[in-house]
């Protein structure tokens, strides 16, 4: 049966819904629960059923700001060891109002443009791509209200992320358990690269579509920063809400589809 409280919800986000205009592609976090709580009572109208409704999330871009990462690196290893950087240092408050999806690509020009630049990105995925300045990732600010919200709904949650599970596992867990300590091993999955040399689209395409197989699983929903994975999400999970989330990605892909702007409740 269709409980109470989950037909109140949906009620109280039909209203909602019937501010927006229907063209709009652009919405609000409230706007998002509206969606997410109609793909759930697809499956709910039927008492037979027993799936288990699924949301798919990014991590870095998406739930969590690496911008503190990078630019913790960027201070701490790359001005120190090239030196000639110290005569462009750039000042946190700089570099986020820039906020380019790699501080790389702040950098001043170089003499010998192909192999110093390499070296340096070298050194600087070497430092980023491991645990040691994982610390300094944050949240973005509202994005803990959505997933409490997502658990009191009893939505499982899996974080898809590019992340190196060998490298990374252990501060990864470290950092979702400070920002979202009412997550348990009941209602949330970390799925994680296996290797360094495997691309993230490659990545992310050998999962949606594995998972898109399961039977005993509702997608109602996936979340990603980079248009090119929505782009690819939207092919796999046909019956599934695609959302990209607007903050940096690393290419000039488009997606048309639907966009979060903020996970704070404007």
């Amino acid at each position: 049966m269709v409980s109470a409280e989950f037909l109140r919800d949906l009620s109280i986000c039909q209203d909602i819904f019937r501010q927006k205009s229907p063209f709009k592609n652009k919405f609000d976090v409230k706007f998002l629960k509206f969606l997410l709580l109609e793909k759930m009572s697809y499956q709910k109208v039927n008492p037979q059923n027993s799936k288990k409704h699924v949301l798919i999330l990014d991590l870095d871009g998406t739930v969590i700001d690496n911008q503190y990462r990078q630019y913790k690196i960027y201070k701490n290893i790359l001005v120190q060891q090239y030196p000639f950087l110290k005569s462009s240092t750039l000042t946190f408050e700089e570099y986020k109002k820039k906020n380019p999806y790699s501080i790389l690509s702040l950098l001043p020009p170089f003499n010998d443009s192909n192999s110093q630049f390499l070296q340096i990105k070298q050194r600087f995925l070497k430092e980023f791509l491991s645990n040691k300045f994982l610390h300094f990732d944050r949240a973005y600010s509202g994005v803990d209200n959505f997933i409490r919200w997502c658990i009191d709904k009893n939505i499982y949650l899996i974080f898809l992320t590019g992340r190196i599970e060998k490298a990374m596992k252990s501060e990864t867990l470290k950092i979702i358990e400070r920002y979202f300590p009412f997550l348990s091993k009941q209602n949330f999955v970390l799925q994680m690269k296996k290797s360094f040399d495997e691309e993230d689209y490659i990545f992310k395409q050998n999962f949606l579509s594995t998972i898109n197989r399961d039977n005993n699983l509702n997608i109602i929903g996936f979340i990603d920063n980079e248009a090119d994975i929505c782009n690819l999400a939207e092919k796999i999970l046909q019956n599934s809400l695609i959302i990209q989330f607007k903050s940096q990605q690393s290419n000039d892909s488009f997606f048309s589809g639907n966009k979060l702007y903020s996970w704070e409740n404007l």
